[in-house]
């Protein structure tokens, strides 16, 4: 997700997640953050973020059900993944 825009729900454990891996391979992300999982799926629809950062049941839930949406499973680096 480096150089990308990823959108996170507000307080969920996803931002730090994914911050923490890239900061591991030198690199940063931008971040959009907002209160409902439906706002960051429109907000990837309309092109205001590259990805959205869920939970693997959530996500993929969202990808069987929104056209146009891929799920694609995040392999966190050691000591991260362990969080």
């Amino acid at each position: 997700m480096a150089g990308l825009k990823v959108g996170v729900q507000t307080a969920a454990r996803q931002k730090d997640l994914v911050k923490k891996s890239l900061a591991k391979l030198g690199k940063k992300a931008q971040y959009s953050q907002m209160q409902a999982t439906n706002d960051l799926v429109l907000a990837l629809k309309t092109n205001k973020i590259d990805a959205i950062a869920l939970s693997g049941g959530v996500g993929q839930a969202y990808a069987n059900s929104v056209s146009g949406l891929k799920y694609v499973y995040a392999d966190y680096p050691k000591g991260v993944q362990d969080e």
